[in-house]
């Protein structure tokens, strides 16, 4: 199996039988990994709470890493270790810690680990989400680090096999000099069987790395890195969906979401919508995308009182001085927009911040006549994908930033600078007056792309690569940073 894949027509392809669960379960046994599957991450797919009333709340957790990663659970019914963060996910687990989720129908094992407040602090808001997050994001963000919140744990699995998908973008090396524990970091993730990225550019800034920093034997034509007697695989897998999916299955016609969508706007079925889904996070561009918006309402003025743009924004580490800053100026711009083209029946923008299950972001995204993906940078984005698969109808547009390893695959998608405001906005227009025909032609192209290079492709790919290097008795796959090390997914 080739492991440099990146770009669409680098993609392995040899292969057309469609990658499904029955399919990636054959991919596990005939790998001889078994149902011996653990997944480690720090966001965990499932989070218990209590409701108002202290009844108990089950919500899926927004994440890059759940969305991808769960088909894999799910086709082997292996188990999913992360941090239990909810406030009553101690009330529902057993002696071990494990609770069967998902919580309608049971297909796998989550195992909750439990962190105090100051392990938190320290590893997650710390070191991951004020050291790593700033300083594989290139968003402008000065990166924090203290040396009490650094800690390096390798276990020691002999006859294991570990796969790690570092699931945001990788530091140029001039960038990463910056991490004064970055030879700790390299080493660690060398402990593995197969290291994996989104994009070509990714991988090589990671075997730059491990050439520069901790001098470890490179052979780049092959991926491969020579380091402390071991032989590591370093490949390009673009991270997806699952194909079908099951959100767009279920969800009512886009007739239908379009009617409901506008019931809880308060807004005429007629209004164009823009939608936008994003954790409230400095990286994903909010802020540009609401001030592109004014911008095409000062530019085409026909636009207004016909056209909404509702960002759906989860908030999310609002305890970091850099999150509280962003959110203060979103809120800052959408306030002033609304109050300078708003009136009592129509407000430009909509700012919804809260959490939304998968069915209601999938209603959304029926619903949408276009998606506004802006991502300042982003290792892969997968509301673009997410938007594409939702859209069996063949409407609606995708607006997609350069900087989301998503562009790279889904060519069919408006490319935007995000920091080009007019740019932007003039790109806004002509998504909002493409036709039909065209809509339908680059959302086709756009999922044919999603079916095959689907979640279950994605792991089974990673799957290959460490049973030709070498398969032992168990597998561990662990996302990162913040999901091996600390860094949250998007």
């Amino acid at each position: 199996m080739a492991l440099g894949m990146g770009l669409r027509t680098d993609i392995d392809s040899s292969s057309r039988r469609a990658w499904t669960t029955a399919r990636l379960r054959e991919c596990v046994e005939e790998c001889g990994f078994g149902s011996r599957v653990v997944v480690v991450s720090n966001r965990e797919p499932f989070r218990h709470e209590r409701g108002p009333s202290g009844e108990l709340v089950v919500s899926r957790t927004a994440s890059g890493v759940v969305t991808a990663l769960e088909p894999l659970l799910q086709a082997c019914h292996g188990v999913w270790v992360a941090h239990g963060s909810g406030a009553a996910d101690r009330d529902v687990v057993d002696v071990r810690d494990g609770v069967d989720v998902p919580p309608d129908q049971p297909a796998y094992r989550l195992r909750r680990v439990w962190l105090d407040g100051v392990e938190q602090r320290g590893y997650y808001y710390g070191f991951a989400n004020e050291g790593l997050w700033p300083l594989c994001h290139r968003v402008g963000v000065a990166p924090v680090f203290r040396a009490r919140d650094f800690a390096m744990i390798r276990s020691r699995v002999p006859h294991g096999t570990i796969v790690a998908f570092w699931h945001v973008p990788w530091p140029t090396l001039d960038t990463l000099e910056r991490c004064p524990w970055r030879v700790d970091l390299v080493r660690g993730l060398l402990g593995s069987t197969v290291v994996g990225f989104h994009t070509a550019l990714d991988r090589d800034a990671f075997l730059m790395a491990a050439e520069r920093v901790v001098g470890a034997d490179v052979d780049w034509p092959r991926g491969l890195v020579a380091y402390d007697g071991r032989e590591i695989a370093v490949g390009v897998y673009p991270i997806s969906i699952e194909w079908p999916s099951r959100m767009a299955r279920r969800a009512p016609g886009v007739d239908a979401c379009r009617a409901a969508v506008a019931r809880r706007l308060q807004i005429d079925e007629r209004m164009r919508l823009i939608v936008g889904v994003d954790r409230l996070d400095y990286t994903k561009g909010i802020r540009e995308k609401a001030l592109a918006f004014e911008r095409l309402l000062d530019m085409h003025p026909e636009f207004r009182r016909r056209a909404t743009f509702v960002q759906i924004a989860e908030p999310s580490r609002q305890c970091l001085p850099a999150y509280r800053d962003t959110r203060a100026e979103i809120v800052d711009i959408v306030e002033r927009v609304n109050r300078r083209f708003g009136d009592s029946e129509w407000q430009p923008i909509v700012l919804r911040e809260t959490h939304h299950e998968p069915d209601e972001v999938c209603e959304f995204l029926r619903a949408a006549d276009v998606c506004y993906v802006g991502s300042l940078h982003d290792g892969m984005n997968l509301v673009a994908k997410e938007f594409v698969a939702a859209r069996d109808d063949l409407r609606g547009v995708l607006v997609l930033s350069a900087f989301a390893g998503a562009a790279r695959q889904l060519t069919g998608a408006l490319i935007i600078n995000p920091y080009a405001v007019n740019d932007s906005a003039s790109t806004l227009a002509r998504a909002l007056g493409m036709s039909p025909g065209e809509q339908a032609s680059r959302l086709r192209a756009m999922r044919a792309n999603v079916a095959e290079f689907n979640s279950y492709w994605w792991v089974g790919q990673m799957l290959q690569a460490a049973a030709s290097a070498g398969s032992r008795t168990s597998l561990r796959v662990e996302g990162g940073p913040a999901d091996a090390v600390g860094v949250d997914s998007a």
